[in-house]
Formats: C-alpha cells, sequence, structure tokens
C-alpha cells in the first residue's frame, strides 16, 4: 500500500537560521559512525530570498505567525502518526503472508513502536531527521551538548510514553492515574464535579494503592493516628496547648475595636437568572438564601417520561434524549425520589451570601469535619482610618512588604454551615432551612493578618476528642503583618447558642525569621511546617520539638528552625508542597519571576527551575489528581507543572482577565477553580490536557460579580451576580490580534476596582462536602454554594 500524501504541506513557511549553507540547502557532511542515508529535500521555505527575515519586526503578524507554525505543526504530527500506523499495517501484512525478510530485532522493534522511531523527531534549530541507538536513546553529534537526562515531551512520542512521563513509571503513579481518568475523564465532569462521580469512590480493590493517589491504606491510617501521637501525649502536647493563652472577651469591644467598621449600613445585592433577577439589601453580617430565585428541579428536568410510560404498561416504551443509566439522569433521579421522600421539592441552586462589609483577605474550610457542621475561617482586616489610630508617627524605613507592621488588631470569624441529612449517599448538600451562624470571633493584636492555612492532615478522633466539651477544629496557621507566623488550635463550644468572642494572647506556636520576616506557609507534616521568606530564604520548623534561643526584643525566646535554605534572590509570594504523593517537595513563586520545586532531603542538589516570568507569579496550588503544581503565567493563562517535567509547563486554561486567586487542590475531584480580577471565578478540568494534549478542554464559569459604588454616603454600594452558566471551549494559542488588547503594538491590562476582585477562593476539603466552595470579594461579600447540584 503506497503511503497517503498530504497537499497541505505544499504550504510555505517560514524559517530562520544563522547557517548560511544551510539557508541555500547545503548541509555539512555527517561525521563518523552517523548514518549515510540520502538527505530528504530540502524544504520550500529555504529557498526563499534571505531578505525577508531582514524585514522590520511586527509584533501582531510574528504572533499570527507562531499560531500559523503551531496549527500546521499539529497537522504535520497527525499525518505522522497516520503513516506510522499505515506502515505497521503493511509490516505486520507482509510478516503473515510471509515476504517479512530478514529477521526484525528487538531493537528494530523498539524503533517503530516508541520513541525511538527511524524518523526521529524535530528540534527547533534542524529540520533534520535525529538519529538515535537501539534502545532509543539520541545520537548526538561530537559537538552536540546534552544537558538534561529525560526525553523531550514535546517530541513526537506515543501516549502511553506520554503518560509515563508526566505521571511517571511506577505502578503506584500509574494506577493513581488510571483511577482518576476512569472516574473524572468524562465528559460531564469536565468542569464542575459532579454528585454521581464523587459518590463513585475508586476501590482498593482494583486500583490498589491507585484509589488513595498512590498511597497505600496503611499509610494513610498511620499518618491519622501515629503521626498525631504528639498532640496527646503529657509531654510535648501539653507544652504546646499550655503556650496558647485564651480568654474572654465582650461583644462590645470586639466590635470597637476588632472587627471592621462599615461606611454604609448596608448592601444592595443583585442575584438570580437573567430572566428572574432579584433585590436584596444585607446588612453586615446578615446572610442570605440566593437560591429562593431559582425554578424547582421537577420543572427545569424532566427525565420520567420513559419510567411512567413502563410502569403504567402501554407497551413499548418512548424514547428520550438521554440514557437512562447516565450519570445526569441516575443525579436527577435520585434527587426527585429523595426530594419525595422527605417531603420537598429541590431547588436548582443551593447556597448562602454574607455580607461582611471589609475585603476578603483569607479564607478556608476547616478539615477533618465528618459531621452534619462545616466550618468555614474568613479574616477581615480593619479599615484604613482605624489603622490610623495605631499607626507611629514615624513612617516605616523600608517598604511595608519587608518590614514589620505595628500591631493593628484584627480577627478571625469562625462561621458554620449545616448539611442536609440525606440518605441517598455520602455527598451532602447545604441546609437552606438553617441559616449559618458565626460561631467564634478570634481576636488578636498581631497585625493584620494575610494568609490562613489549616493543616490539612487526616486526623482519627479519639475518646478525649468525643467526650469533651469543645468541638476541635484543628490547627491553623496564619502568617501576620508584624513579620511572624502563628499556630493556633482552634476550638469552639459544642452547645453554644450565640457567638463566642475570644482573644488570643499567644498562640501555641510562634516563628520568628529573624532578621526578615514571613509572607507565606505550608504544612509538611502534623509536626512541620514551612515559611517562606522576604529575603527569598525558607525555613522549616518542628511545631512539638524544637530549640530555642534568646530573643534580642526581650520578649520570649526564638524557635530556632532546623532548616533555613536560600530558594530565591528576593520576597517569595507563596509556597505549596506536593502531599500526599511526596511531602518533601516543595514549590515556590517569587518576585523574582521565578518558579522553583525544591526537595528538602537535598535543597542544594535537587532543584529544578522552569521558565522565568517577566512579572513576579502570586499563585500556586498543587492537585494530586494530575501529579503537578498550577500557577498562573503573567496574566491570563493558567499553566499546569507536572513534578516530572517542571521544567516544563503546559497551558491547561485561559481566563478573560488577570487571575487572583487559585483555589488549594481537593483530594476527592480534579477540578480547578480561578477567580479574576474582573470578578468571575471559573472552574476547568485539566485533567484530559494533562494525558492528551489534543483533546478538547473546556471551561465553566461559576459566577461574575460586577460593584459598583453608591453615588452619595446613604445610597449602598451594590454588587450583582451574574450567574448564568456558561461552558466554553478552551482555546490556548496566543493570538496578539485576539480580542482589543492591542492598543497602538502595545499590550494593555484591564484595570477593575478593588472591590470587584475575587480575593480567595476555596474547596471543602471534606469527602462528604466535596463539592462545596466558597469565595470571597473585595466587597466583602463571601458565597457559599453547593457546586456539585448544578448537573
Amino acid at each position: 500500500m503506497p503511503p497517503r500524501r498530504s497537499t497541505r504541506r505544499g504550504a510555505t513557511r517560514k524559517s530562520y537560521t544563522e547557517d548560511a549553507f544551510e539557508a541555500i540547502g547545503l548541509e555539512d557532511d555527517e561525521g563518523p559512525g552517523e548514518s549515510t542515508s540520502p538527505k530528504e529535500p530540502p524544504d520550500k521555505s529555504r529557498k526563499r530570498r534571505r531578505d525577508e527575515s531582514d524585514d522590520e519586526f511586527n509584533e501582531e503578524d510574528a504572533a499570527a505567525a507562531s499560531a500559523e507554525e503551531e496549527y500546521l505543526k499539529e497537522e504535520d504530527e497527525e499525518e505522522e502518526e497516520e503513516e506510522a500506523d499505515d506502515d505497521l499495517k503493511d509490516e505486520a501484512a507482509g510478516d503473515i503472508n510471509g515476504g517479512g525478510g530478514a529477521d526484525v530485532t528487538p531493537a528494530a522493534k523498539l524503533s517503530k513502536l516508541s520513541i525511538a522511531g527511524s524518523r526521529g523527531s524535530r528540534t527547533p534549530t534542524s529540520n533534520t531527521a535525529r538519529l538515535r541507538r537501539d534502545d532509543g536513546s539520541t545520537l548526538f553529534k561530537p559537538n552536540d551538548t546534552h544537558t538534561r537526562g529525560a526525553y523531550n515531551p514535546s517530541e513526537h512520542v506515543g501516549k502511553s510514553m506520554h503518560i509515563k512521563l508526566s505521571f511517571g513509571v511506577d505502578n503506584r503513579d500509574l494506577l493513581a492515574a488510571t483511577a482518576a481518568r476512569t472516574q473524572w475523564s468524562l465528559g460531564i465532569d469536565a468542569t464542575f464535579p459532579t454528585r454521581a462521580s464523587l459518590e463513585r469512590v475508586p476501590s482498593a480493590d482494583e486500583y490498589g494503592p491507585g484509589a488513595t493517589h498512590g498511597i497505600s491504606a496503611e499509610e494513610l491510617e498511620r499518618e491519622a493516628t501515629e503521626a498525631w501521637d504528639w498532640y496527646y501525649d503529657a509531654d510535648h502536647g501539653s507544652r504546646f496547648r499550655k503556650r496558647q493563652r485564651v480568654e474572654r472577651i465582650d461583644r462590645q469591644r470586639v466590635e470597637q475595636k476588632f472587627l471592621y467598621k462599615p461606611r454604609k449600613t448596608s448592601h444592595k445585592i443583585i442575584y438570580g437568572p437573567s430572566e428572574n433577577l432579584a433585590t436584596a439589601h444585607l446588612r453586615q453580617y446578615e446572610s442570605l438564601n440566593f437560591g429562593d430565585a431559582w425554578k424547582y428541579r421537577d420543572e427545569t428536568h424532566k427525565t420520567g417520561n420513559t419510567v411512567d410510560a413502563t410502569k403504567k404498561g402501554k407497551g413499548r416504551p418512548k424514547k428520550v434524549s438521554e440514557d437512562l443509566h447516565s450519570p445526569r439522569v441516575i443525579e436527577a433521579i435520585e434527587d426527585e425520589s429523595s426530594g419525595a421522600q422527605t417531603g420537598q421539592r429541590r431547588k436548582n441552586r443551593y447556597g448562602w451570601i454574607l455580607n461582611l462589609s471589609g475585603k476578603v483577605q483569607a479564607l478556608g474550610w476547616a478539615p477533618n469535619q465528618d459531621g452534619l457542621t462545616q466550618y468555614l475561617a474568613v479574616s477581615v482586616p480593619i479599615s484604613p482610618e482605624q489603622e490610623m489610630q495605631h499607626d507611629p508617627p514615624e513612617p516605616p524605613v523600608a517598604s511595608r512588604a519587608f518590614s514589620v507592621s505595628p500591631p493593628y488588631p484584627g480577627a478571625i470569624q469562625i462561621w458554620s454551615f449545616n448539611t442536609e441529612e440525606r440518605r441517598d449517599g455520602i455527598i451532602k448538600t447545604v441546609d437552606i432551612n438553617s441559616r449559618p451562624k458565626l460561631q467564634q470571633v478570634l481576636c488578636m493584636e498581631f497585625g493584620n493578618i494575610r494568609k490562613i492555612r489549616w493543616c490539612p492532615f487526616p486526623r482519627r478522633q479519639r475518646d478525649k476528642d468525643i467526650d469533651s466539651r469543645r468541638h476541635d477544629l484543628g490547627l491553623l496557621a496564619c502568617v501576620f503583618s508584624d513579620g511572624r507566623t502563628r499556630i493556633i488550635d482552634v476550638k469552639v463550644d459544642r452547645d453554644a447558642e450565640t457567638t463566642e468572642y475570644l482573644q488570643v494572647n499567644s498562640a501555641a506556636f510562634t516563628a520568628i525569621p529573624s532578621p526578615t520576616i514571613s509572607s507565606c506557609m505550608a504544612w509538611l507534616s502534623p509536626t512541620d511546617i514551612a515559611i517562606g521568606c522576604a529575603n527569598g530564604w525558607v525555613a522549616v520548623y518542628n511545631i512539638a520539638t524544637y530549640q530555642t534561643t534568646p530573643s534580642s526584643r526581650g520578649q520570649e525566646d526564638e524557635p530556632v528552625p532546623y532548616m533555613y535554605i536560600p530558594i530565591h534572590s528576593t520576597y517569595i509570594t507563596n509556597i505549596e508542597t506536593a502531599y500526599p504523593q511526596h511531602p518533601h517537595l516543595i514549590s515556590t513563586v517569587s518576585m523574582d519571576g521565578n518558579t522553583r520545586l525544591t526537595s528538602l532531603l537535598d535543597p542544594i542538589k535537587d532543584v529544578v527551575d522552569t521558565q522565568r516570568q517577566r512579572l513576579g507569579t502570586m499563585q500556586i496550588s498543587y492537585y494530586p489528581h494530575f501529579q503537578a503544581f498550577v500557577s498562573s503565567d503573567e496574566n491570563d493563562f493558567v499553566r499546569g507543572l507536572s513534578i516530572r517535567r517542571f521544567y516544563t509547563s503546559t497551558a491547561i486554561g485561559k481566563v478573560p482577565s488577570t487571575i487572583t486567586t487559585i483555589a488549594s487542590g481537593s483530594r476527592w475531584h480534579p477540578s480547578v477553580m480561578l477567580g479574576c480580577t474582573e470578578g468571575s471565578i471559573w472552574c476547568l478540568n485539566p485533567l484530559r490536557r494533562f494525558m492528551h494534549a489534543k483533546e478538547s478542554h473546556f471551561h465553566a464559569r461559576w459566577f461574575l460579580h460586577e460593584w459598583a459604588a453608591g453615588k452619595d454616603d446613604q445610597t449602598p454600594n451594590t454588587s450583582r451576580f451574574t450567574d448564568d452558566l456558561e461552558v466554553e471551549s478552551l482555546s490556548l494559542v496566543r493570538n496578539a490580534k485576539e480580542g482589543t488588547k492591542i492598543v497602538n503594538g502595545v499590550m494593555t491590562i484591564t484595570i477593575y476596582d478593588e472591590e470587584q476582585h475575587v480575593v480567595a477562593v476555596d474547596w471543602n476539603p471534606n469527602q462528604h462536602c466535596a463539592g462545596w466552595a466558597a469565595a470571597g470579594m473585595g466587597s466583602g461579600l463571601v458565597r457559599v454554594e453547593d457546586l456539585a447540584m448544578f448537573h
């Protein structure tokens, strides 16, 4: 069978080279030891005049040419794959008919079936095919250099080799990737997680350790039990708890000093579907059930026609447009049946909107909450007018980002949300009949709270926790503007009917990375925490056992980190660990534009960088389903950084404005959530993008938050939520002519009001509420919704 020819290869392409002989089609002879096979005819583009490369550079034309070359390259790869399949079929037919000729060695088979193909791959500097040895490795010329001991993922490789390069060759890694693909590669899960998929938990009998991201059940059990023994013993745990000093405080003092004082008494909110908009006015700390504006599920989900016809015995059931065994139909039938059992009709949207008046600086769900109540910690700093009362008379010597701030008063609010008790599955829904409650307010005078993060490691409840009058929420790490990182042991009263106000005079653990200040932190284990500093160093502390040194400020002794290593040259903006697969790997982003992966086992040698950004990146999160980090790419692109190919990035998403926040990765689903400056939140599942780059992938908008200031002091500010779900196909080609961001040949960025920004987003880490998400806006609004109810 003659090989197929494509007419699309006749298109001319631009080619740039520094070799004059190569430009006219003449190349050097091959060295000794290399193949003497005849060379392929030079490309038509090489016969072009060199005057084209001397033309004046045009940014738009270059971007368009780059996009065209990328498109044509993908077409060529598809054609090569088709030709390879035809060649293999012809050879197989020849072997069967006895006309195969000489015997084929295993090395020759490898050269046709693996990345060691005879056609080779193309490099950016040469269009000639690279020669390979029998084992598949590249045969370099004597004057070539090789700097990386791994295959280039951009080369022409098969899907199986691509998965091995992305996820590893160990059985635990491959089983984890297989379990994730089986559970989350359906089209219905391309954006938000569905209830049906969350209910289908991978079985350890089928996937082994792959059902728990490559971690064995024994290791997880030991992590949830033995790893917390230090907290309950009479030595380390007792001293840890005694170091925290808390006292009760009255509500009036808290409202006057520690909480945000709004300028206006209420906030106007416009919400609901576009055909049925509703308006509400919320005062400070009031809540709104925005799901009332939507219709009931039995009005929009008609799935009972076939079932009803069968029950009535009217012969053959009618055909429906959707399979009855599909996850969407099963979910709708379960929702309707459960609603009929409880005697209530279900809405299409379930969630709450809270008005906290001030900018939401950080928020996070409390982990290890298996009951019917979920807890959300929110940080809202005081207003600039309130800060002026505590400012020193002299300005700071250095920039505020690198200097210690005055001990501003602040508070962490603990809100409780009840779940609806359902017996049709493990996934719970937000209870709209019970309003959110401000359970506790932790007041402190340590400066503004910049970041908060709960200890995410599993923790098995013990008899002491169950019998205690106070419910243990876990360990909460906070970065304060006074330069220190503190860990607070948070407990709430089980029987409290009103809000509990507490003042924290001393934390259970305080890290002082002198002579610099803290900027971010990440948990490594129940006893270890890594803290990023403003000087580019990372300090690792053990909160249970540590040495101390006398403080130079005349205060309590300072704990000494057991690791203090230089990672960057300047301010570290964020730090993340590759838990649960590789908790010893930390990824850091800095204002120097570098994103770096470091192993704490050998931080001097085991370091790898990815492409440097022109702007400092602020966000990075780890997603265990991909075994990769997710970060922003300068402005509006989202990039995935696989831990095994960290030196190169994969574009997995694109949003219409600058990215401001990325939710932490969930252990129960692979959906990535992004917040933007325009007030929109986007959700996407890039699992298929990591496995097969040519697969179509989508993203969906959760909502769009728009803010407008009132015309005077008596008119309230207005926020409008656009809640119409939009699912779009992603186009990740960088096209300079796309949109209206080019003004006079210069790329521009739209600037929005700070009150419109989405400042913080977070997925609920508990399995039975894994579809819950929380978002905090710059206007002081917090939105909590069960996104698993969408489908």
